[in-house]
């Protein structure tokens, strides 16, 4: 049985969509669209967003059992918190107080949801992902206009750490994963495949192309393209031309933004080392882009390859890896679910309301069937007292014939009558019990005759063995023989015999002792009874 999952990557540049199916040990990509978003329009982001989405459902069969989307990075923020406390219904009630003193604008007017990064002793440090309440909720009511409904509605920044599940990266150790994208940098630091600090940077391709565009006063079509077709990146500025330069100058900023974040994880766990970055989005197609930066940051850069392990149809994937990383991750969120942060906006006013739906359902099902099963247990009981009702009259019925048989000189319903019946019934009980009594002694005077027989047709022959048996002792499912013989062979025999009842489970014999002033040999036999 497979699952269709639909990822779906809000960028400043392009909206991307990408179609997953889940089957039982793979996962194939069924369908990879991108719409690029106009970029000399006045229109706000959100709806060209709206209308990006509208296209790329049109006309195409996009079904999905799951759809998960992703904020963009240059809405939100992610602060790492520590609290001197470890019970999280409290932590959710401290944390919105704790960034009132880190944002700009009202914390009522901010959403927000956190990761718990670790625990230990009484300290809990806390990943929060927060931005404007306002702009949640203009993404999510374009995404639904567009007919998107959104399960997982996370931060794209966050939803990056399911590329660790898909990629070929260490198990230990720190690293690092880098999406350079139109007008931000995501930034990740993991251990091994645990999140433990997530930063975006407002630097990105866009700032490349408008250092061009500003440069040469070209437009932006032109100065992408320029971009693209001469840009590069030195490590030694004496090999670059006026175009490198203008990118030097830009990259320079990243590099220095990407430092100030590693001191920040630095203060937060100590002189750690992170000697890799894994690379992916647009901007780090930019030639010379991993040797630059693992020039400046001593350290060594990697592109990610994300579609090594997912089945695809794309013919040249080294090109499609940068591309497709971002909604790659996105899609796969619901599979490694129990893996990932759980950043999830989705929840109070902004609800997945198809959950509480099924859930409503569910509950209309369960009270359904409470009130069927009170309705038939209530009538079941009034029948039965019903039926037993009308036998107790006629036992009732029964009693006084006979008693009026018995008794035909009491008038019905006299005291006389009353107290002879009160009679009748206790005479009645203690025959019941005096009968109850002698069952249960015939049944154990038979249960012992019967063990007497089966033993006596277990011995040998008297013609075989001398013996006499002095005392018989039966208690539980055990049996005692204490008795005599003129030989001790004959004890062996004796044994050998009672083994060959089936209803014997273990038969001993204690060794033959002498009788003084006798010629005979005394011995005991202890006999169990199988259950």
């Amino acid at each position: 049985m497979s699952q269709r999952i639909l990822g779906i990557d809000i960028g400043t540049y392009s909206v991307k969509v990408l179609l997953l199916e889940r089957r039982v040990q793979e996962l194939q990509v069924l369908q990879f669209i991108e719409e690029i978003l106009p970029h000399t329009t006045r229109q706000n982001h959100e709806e060209l967003v709206g209308q990006a989405l509208v296209k790329i459902f049109t006309d195409r069969d996009l079904h999905a059992d799951v759809v998960c989307m992703g904020v963009p990075g240059h809405l939100t923020s992610a602060r790492v918190i520590n609290l001197p406390i470890t019970n999280t219904k409290k932590i959710a009630e401290v944390l919105e107080f704790q960034l009132e003193e880190f944002v700009p604008f009202p914390v009522e007017e901010i959403f927000f949801d956190y990761h718990m990064l670790s625990q230990k002793d009484n300290e809990s440090q806390v990943l929060c992902v927060y931005l404007q309440e306002s702009s949640l909720a203009k993404y999510l009511d374009q995404a639904v206009e567009a007919g998107v409904d959104a399960k997982y509605l996370g931060a794209d920044i966050i939803d990056l750490v399911g590329l660790s599940q898909l990629s070929m990266m260490p198990h230990e150790g720190y690293y690092a994963i880098l999406d350079a994208g139109h007008t931000k940098t995501n930034l990740l630091i993991m251990e091994g495949r645990e999140l433990r600090y997530a930063r975006t940077i407002g630097v990105g391709g866009y700032h490349f192309t408008r250092a061009i565009q500003r440069s040469f006063n070209l437009n932006y079509e032109k100065a992408e393209a320029l971009k693209l077709s001469r840009g590069r990146l030195f490590i030694q500025q004496d090999n670059s031309d006026q175009i490198s330069r203008l990118l030097d100058k830009i990259a320079g900023e990243l590099v220095t933004a990407i430092k100030q974040t590693l001191m920040g994880v630095r203060q937060q766990y100590g002189p750690i080392d992170i000697k890799a970055f894994y690379c992916c989005g647009q901007s780090s197609k930019l030639l010379g882009f991993n040797d630059y930066f693992s020039f400046h940051l001593k350290a060594n850069f990697f592109d990610l390859d994300c579609l090594t392990y997912v089945q695809h149809h794309f013919d040249e994937p080294e090109e499609q890896n940068k591309a497709v990383a971002q909604v790659l991750a996105s899609a796969v969120r619901p599979i490694y679910s129990n893996r990932l942060p759980k950043i999830n906006f989705r929840k109070g006013p902004y609800s997945y309301k198809q959950d509480i739906q099924v859930i409503t359902n569910e509950l209309k099902s369960v009270i359904g069937l409470f009130v069927l099963l009170v309705f038939l247990g209530t009538g079941y009981y009034f029948y039965a007292d019903y039926h037993y009702e009308q036998k107790s009259t006629a036992l009732r019925e029964q009693v006084n014939s006979v008693i009026s048989k018995e008794f035909p000189e009491l008038k019905s319903g006299s005291r006389r009558r009353n107290a002879s019946i009160s009679r009748y019934q206790k005479e009645l009980k203690s025959v019941m019990k005096k009968l109850t009594e002698q069952t249960a002694l015939v049944s154990d005077q038979h249960q012992v005759l019967g063990l007497i027989d089966t033993i006596s047709n277990s011995l040998p022959k008297k013609a075989e063995v001398n013996f006499e048996v002095q005392e018989f002792h039966f208690a539980g499912n055990q049996i005692r023989l204490q008795a005599t013989t003129n030989d001790t062979l004959n004890v062996e025999k004796i044994v050998a015999s009672l083994k060959g009842a089936e209803i014997f489970d273990r038969v001993e014999a204690t060794d033959a002792k002498l009788k003084p002033g006798s010629d005979r040999w005394g011995f005991e036999i202890k006999v169990s009874l199988k259950e």
